[in-house]
């Protein structure tokens, strides 16, 4: 079986801070907290969009009571506008219909819920033929879980030992290395460099033209 590569979404394929900041703080001015910069809505996220919720609540002068309230409010607008602000990174489409043309299995592995995961798929990526776009689903559980991923990959036909993972945070490190697969990190999503510092991934690229090139290291050797 040839390699295959298994993609983040947000931050790694998508700029989707500018809609998912516009959707929290709509929740917040909704139970009259205080919004959210750019950079803390940044730290909020990679655990899912209700946890980036519960911890822009908390931090904003919320209860716990209101998380619930917050996130439903929050995700109701999102799913109205996923797609306003959001971009691809510059590159991003290019290499992704290079690895098609060359034959790489491709899939996307998201702690964002999978209807809008695969809405934002289709609108950005059109052309692509992600072997899956799965993202949280009720009762199951989230990225780093070893289980789910392992699960995933299975249901795809895809071997563990032969999966690259991209993404852009201890999250995704943590998911590769459950497995014990190899991953590349990048610094151009929304962790920079120094987040990476503890961790020994194959490669961090700054820019889409270096993970293209790491990938095709990895890949092609």
């Amino acid at each position: 079986m040839e390699k295959a590569v298994v993609f983040d979404l947000d931050g790694t394929l998508l700029d989707t801070l500018p809609d998912i900041k516009e959707a929290i703080n709509f929740a917040l001015v909704s139970r009259n907290l205080k919004t959210c910069t750019t950079e803390e809505v940044k730290s909020y996220v990679g655990n899912g969009l209700k946890k980036a919720m519960e911890r822009a609540v908390l931090a904003h002068g919320g209860a716990e009571a209101d998380v619930d309230g917050c996130y439903n409010t929050m995700l109701r607008y999102y799913r109205s506008n996923p797609s306003v602000r959001t971009r691809s990174y510059e590159g991003m489409e290019e290499m992704l219909l290079t690895l098609q043309a060359k034959g790489i299995p491709m899939g996307v592995l998201t702690n964002k819920d999978e209807d809008i995961a695969q809405l934002l798929m289709k609108v950005h990526f059109p052309s692509i033929r992600f072997l899956f776009v799965r993202g949280k689903r009720p009762a199951s559980p989230l990225k780093p879980d070893a289980g789910l991923t392992l699960s995933v990959l299975e249901e795809a036909g895809l071997n563990r030992k032969k999966v690259i993972f991209v993404g852009d945070s201890d999250v995704d490190y943590h998911t590769a290395k459950n497995i014990n697969a190899p991953v590349i990190l990048v610094s151009y999503g929304f962790r920079d460099a120094r987040s990476f510092e503890a961790f020994c991934p194959l490669y961090v690229a700054k820019d889409v033209k270096m993970l293209s090139k790491a990938l095709s290291a990895v890949l092609f050797d």
